[in-house]
């Protein structure tokens, strides 16, 4: 959630890049539109309404869905079946909404 504290925290880019280093799937989520973000806001997709919100949920589940899958597979297993990177996740997120560089 983007707020004025957001914006002003220097502990956000921290937490950002220790999630970034664990492959969690980063979004920012600003509802008045008015804020400046800060560029490194602006790495990962941006999401600002419903549109958008509905694009996160429909990339998001099926990712979920396909991590949690493959906790349970063995090692093997788990190597043949691909998931998506954090990296293609935020890549393909930033497509549909328009935010691609």
């Amino acid at each position: 959630m983007i707020s004025d504290s957001t914006v002003r925290s220097w502990w956000v880019p921290y937490e950002i890049g220790s999630a970034n280093e664990i492959g969690v799937r980063i979004t920012s989520y600003d509802r008045s539109s008015s804020a400046v973000l800060p560029d490194f806001l602006t790495i990962w997709p941006v999401i600002t309404n419903t549109t958008s919100l509905d694009a996160f949920i429909r990339r998001y589940l099926p990712d979920r869905a396909a991590i949690e899958k493959s906790s349970t597979k063995t090692f093997s297993e788990a190597v043949r079946a691909p998931i998506q990177s954090a990296d293609d996740f935020h890549r393909m997120l930033k497509a549909d909404l328009g935010q691609s560089k």
